[in-house]
């Protein structure tokens, strides 16, 4: 299903039928809840400079 959403003056067309995951962990380890398609996170520091 294509539903078209408007937002800040800008339309955009959506095909509901194809989702996208989003998940986000909130803490590094197994136990997150993760995509189902993907490895687990690895979490690495990175300094600048």
């Amino acid at each position: 299903m294509i539903a078209k959403v408007t937002h800040k003056g800008k339309s955009y067309n959506v095909d509901l039928s194809k989702p996208i995951d989003i998940s986000i962990p909130l803490r590094t380890g197994d136990e997150n809840v993760k995509c189902l398609v993907r490895q687990a996170y690895c979490h690495r520091t990175c300094a600048n400079g």
